[in-house]
């Protein structure tokens, strides 16, 4: 997801408007200022962030996982999405460039759900590239490469507040020796809006949370969903689904992946609940703004709004099944 944030219609107005006072006779005073109203197009991030506004983007690193969540002074990362070989990874690729350009260098909390490549394989180009102040995994002390020794341990009951954006640790209660399994499960707060985050957790896992959650009297309904375990059937539980109730469930995903991610009775368990569907096999990376209300207030899609000509027609209604083309419709909201 290589964007800038567009700026906005008042914004271009503003420029065009500048150009023609500057072009005006040289003695007309204080015509220089008016280049003042370009700082907006060659910076728009210093503009628009906006202390009521969360941003979740579900970053496109193929077959794996990587999330970025944004306020206007603080960045979290969910995940870092695969490596291939020592000298290449998703995150140079996807994650580190974008977050370059939307200025987000300093990285104030990195969260890996477990060692799996698909989702750890970028950490050292992140941490090379990054400034990151603190960081998390679900087992630091199981690291043969020892790639995770300086990391915290995840674990349920712990809270982290960054201003306005409340982190909330809900799994592992306890280790297992399964990766997956012990996957850290975070929810992330502001205001009443609410993203859960479930790395690879199995039905047994959810239902490990769903206990937990009880016994904690915490709420598990949030707006934003990442599908656990990228859609698999061994996760998706029907009374995780319920206990969830999201409106929004994200799917990170690699194009015709060889275990056919999201499968397609995960699929329609959120369809039938009622939830719109995020896939970054078929959007590319995904952008969703929210206030604190838990109202969606932008919609980007970088793979259905930045294609180019040359890109294979993956969203054709005629290559599309009838109820995933009408998931890409949401690109258009």
């Amino acid at each position: 997801m290589h964007e800038l944030q567009a700026p906005s219609l008042i914004s271009i107005v503003a420029c065009c408007l500048s150009l023609f006072i500057f072009i005006m006779p040289k003695n007309l005073p204080g015509r220089w200022l008016v280049l003042l109203a370009w700082l907006p197009v060659f910076f728009p991030n210093k503009f628009i962030d906006s202390p009521d506004i969360m941003t979740v983007i579900q970053v496109d690193v193929g077959q794996g996982a990587s999330t970025v969540i944004e306020t206007k002074d603080f960045t979290v990362i969910y995940d870092v999405g695969p490596n291939w070989g020592d000298n290449y990874s998703a995150a140079l690729q996807s994650l580190i460039p974008m977050l370059y350009e939307r200025n987000r260098k300093n990285i104030d909390l990195l969260i890996i759900s477990h060692h799996d490549n698909d989702h750890s394989g970028g950490l050292d180009d992140v941490m090379q590239n990054l400034h990151i102040k603190k960081s998390y995994i679900n087992n630091p002390q199981s690291d043969k490469n020892k790639k995770f020794k300086n990391m915290q341990a995840c674990r349920a009951g712990e809270k982290i507040e960054l201003g306005d954006m409340g982190i909330v640790f809900l799994h592992p209660t306890q280790l297992t020796g399964n990766s997956n399994r012990d996957s850290c499960v975070v929810a992330i707060q502001f205001g009443e809006t609410q993203l859960l985050l479930t790395g690879d957790i199995d039905k047994k896992s959810e239902l490990e949370l769903l206990e937990y959650a009880k016994l904690n009297d915490f709420d598990l309904k949030s707006n934003i969903l990442l599908a656990p375990h990228h859609g698999s059937s061994t996760s998706s539980s029907y009374d995780f689904i319920e206990a969830v109730s999201p409106v929004h469930v994200l799917f990170a995903s690699g194009w015709l992946n060889q275990w056919q991610f999201p499968r397609d009775d995960v699929v329609q368990r959120y369809r039938q609940q009622g939830a719109k569907l995020w896939h970054t096999a078929l959007m590319g990376a995904v952008l969703l703004s929210f206030n604190k209300s838990g109202e969606l207030l932008n919609v980007k899609c970088h793979g259905y709004h930045q294609r180019k000509y040359w890109h294979s027609d993956r969203w054709s209604d005629t290559f599309l099944p009838s109820d995933l083309s009408e998931d890409m419709e949401l690109c258009n909201s």
